[in-house]
Protein backbone atom coordinates (compact mmCIF):
# COMPACT_ATOMS: atom_id res chain seq x y z
CA UNK A 1 0.00 0.00 0.00
CA UNK A 2 1.38 3.39 -1.00
CA UNK A 3 0.96 6.32 1.32
CA UNK A 4 -0.41 9.24 -0.54
CA UNK A 5 0.27 12.72 0.86
CA UNK A 6 -2.80 14.22 2.31
CA UNK A 7 -4.05 17.36 0.74
CA UNK A 8 -3.97 20.16 3.29
CA UNK A 9 -6.73 22.65 3.03
CA UNK A 10 -6.45 25.93 4.88
CA UNK A 11 -8.80 26.40 7.78
CA UNK A 12 -11.52 28.89 7.08
CA UNK A 13 -10.57 32.24 8.51
CA UNK A 14 -12.95 34.08 10.73
CA UNK A 15 -14.48 36.93 8.87
CA UNK A 16 -13.67 40.42 9.97
CA UNK A 17 -16.51 42.15 11.77
CA UNK A 18 -18.68 44.29 9.60
CA UNK A 19 -19.81 47.81 10.19
CA UNK A 20 -23.49 48.64 9.92
CA UNK A 21 -22.97 49.93 6.38
CA UNK A 22 -21.70 46.51 5.26
CA UNK A 23 -17.95 47.30 5.01
CA UNK A 24 -15.43 45.04 6.74
CA UNK A 25 -13.36 46.59 9.53
CA UNK A 26 -9.69 45.78 9.73
CA UNK A 27 -7.76 45.23 12.92
CA UNK A 28 -4.36 46.92 12.89
CA UNK A 29 -2.79 44.21 15.07
CA UNK A 30 -3.91 41.49 12.68
CA UNK A 31 -2.16 43.15 9.74
CA UNK A 32 1.14 43.47 11.56
CA UNK A 33 0.94 39.91 12.85
CA UNK A 34 0.24 38.67 9.32
CA UNK A 35 3.26 40.56 7.98
CA UNK A 36 5.53 39.21 10.71
CA UNK A 37 4.30 35.70 10.00
CA UNK A 38 4.73 36.26 6.26
CA UNK A 39 8.30 37.55 6.66
CA UNK A 40 9.11 34.75 9.09
CA UNK A 41 11.90 36.69 10.79
CA UNK A 42 12.72 33.71 12.98
CA UNK A 43 13.86 31.86 9.87
CA UNK A 44 16.30 34.66 8.99
CA UNK A 45 17.42 35.63 12.48
CA UNK A 46 18.70 32.73 14.52
CA UNK A 47 21.49 32.22 17.06
CA UNK A 48 23.93 30.57 14.66
CA UNK A 49 23.52 33.29 12.05
CA UNK A 50 23.95 36.05 14.64
CA UNK A 51 27.07 34.46 16.12
CA UNK A 52 28.57 33.90 12.67
CA UNK A 53 28.06 37.57 11.79
CA UNK A 54 28.94 38.99 15.22
CA UNK A 55 32.31 40.45 14.08
CA UNK A 56 30.58 42.28 11.24
CA UNK A 57 27.82 43.52 13.56
CA UNK A 58 30.45 44.79 16.01
CA UNK A 59 32.25 46.48 13.12
CA UNK A 60 29.01 48.22 12.10
CA UNK A 61 28.41 49.29 15.71
CA UNK A 62 31.95 50.71 15.86
CA UNK A 63 31.39 52.60 12.62
CA UNK A 64 28.18 54.03 14.06
CA UNK A 65 30.00 55.19 17.18
CA UNK A 66 32.76 56.78 15.08
CA UNK A 67 30.15 58.51 12.92
CA UNK A 68 28.40 59.98 15.96
CA UNK A 69 31.70 61.05 17.54
CA UNK A 70 32.79 62.70 14.29
CA UNK A 71 29.49 64.57 14.08
CA UNK A 72 29.93 65.90 17.62
CA UNK A 73 33.53 66.91 16.89
CA UNK A 74 32.49 68.70 13.68
CA UNK A 75 29.74 70.64 15.48
CA UNK A 76 32.16 71.60 18.26
CA UNK A 77 34.73 72.75 15.68
CA UNK A 78 32.15 74.82 13.80
CA UNK A 79 31.06 76.54 17.04
CA UNK A 80 34.69 77.27 17.91
CA UNK A 81 35.35 78.69 14.43
CA UNK A 82 32.24 80.90 14.68
CA UNK A 83 33.37 82.17 18.09
CA UNK A 84 36.87 82.92 16.76
CA UNK A 85 35.36 84.64 13.73
CA UNK A 86 33.28 86.91 15.99
CA UNK A 87 36.35 87.68 18.13
CA UNK A 88 38.34 88.49 14.98
CA UNK A 89 35.65 90.86 13.70
CA UNK A 90 35.50 92.62 17.07
CA UNK A 91 39.31 92.97 17.14
CA UNK A 92 39.30 94.40 13.61
CA UNK A 93 36.73 97.02 14.65
CA UNK A 94 38.81 97.95 17.71
CA UNK A 95 41.93 98.23 15.52
CA UNK A 96 40.14 100.55 13.08
CA UNK A 97 38.80 102.74 15.90
CA UNK A 98 42.24 103.04 17.54
CA UNK A 99 43.92 103.68 14.19
CA UNK A 100 41.45 106.46 13.31
CA UNK A 101 41.92 108.00 16.76
CA UNK A 102 45.72 107.92 16.39
CA UNK A 103 45.55 109.47 12.92
CA UNK A 104 43.31 112.26 14.25
CA UNK A 105 45.61 112.93 17.24
CA UNK A 106 48.67 112.95 14.94
CA UNK A 107 47.37 115.82 12.80
CA UNK A 108 49.47 118.99 13.05
CA UNK A 109 46.64 121.09 14.45
CA UNK A 110 45.93 118.57 17.20
CA UNK A 111 49.61 118.24 18.13
CA UNK A 112 50.04 122.05 18.14
CA UNK A 113 47.10 122.44 20.50
CA UNK A 114 48.53 119.82 22.91
CA UNK A 115 52.05 121.27 23.01
CA UNK A 116 50.91 124.89 23.54
CA UNK A 117 50.10 123.91 27.12
CA UNK A 118 53.79 123.01 27.49
CA UNK A 119 54.88 126.39 26.11
CA UNK A 120 55.97 125.20 22.67
CA UNK A 121 54.99 127.23 19.63
CA UNK A 122 54.87 126.13 15.99
CA UNK A 123 57.63 127.57 13.80
CA UNK A 124 56.70 130.69 11.87
CA UNK A 125 59.85 130.59 9.72
CA UNK A 126 61.49 127.60 8.08
CA UNK A 127 64.28 125.95 10.05
CA UNK A 128 67.83 127.22 9.54
CA UNK A 129 70.59 124.78 8.68
CA UNK A 130 73.73 125.26 10.75
CA UNK A 131 77.00 124.19 9.20
CA UNK A 132 79.73 123.54 11.69
CA UNK A 133 83.20 122.87 10.60
CA UNK A 134 85.05 120.22 12.37
CA UNK A 135 88.04 121.44 14.34
CA UNK A 136 90.29 118.68 13.00
CA UNK A 137 89.40 119.24 9.36
CA UNK A 138 87.71 115.98 8.77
Amino acid sequence: MINKPKKITPAPEAEAPQEPNGKKTSRSGGGVARWLHFLDIGRWLNYRLVMRNLPFLLFLAGLGILYIANSHYAIKSIRSIDQLDNTLKESQWQYKIIKDSLEFRSQQTQVAGKVQALGLQPLSAPPIKINQEHPHGH
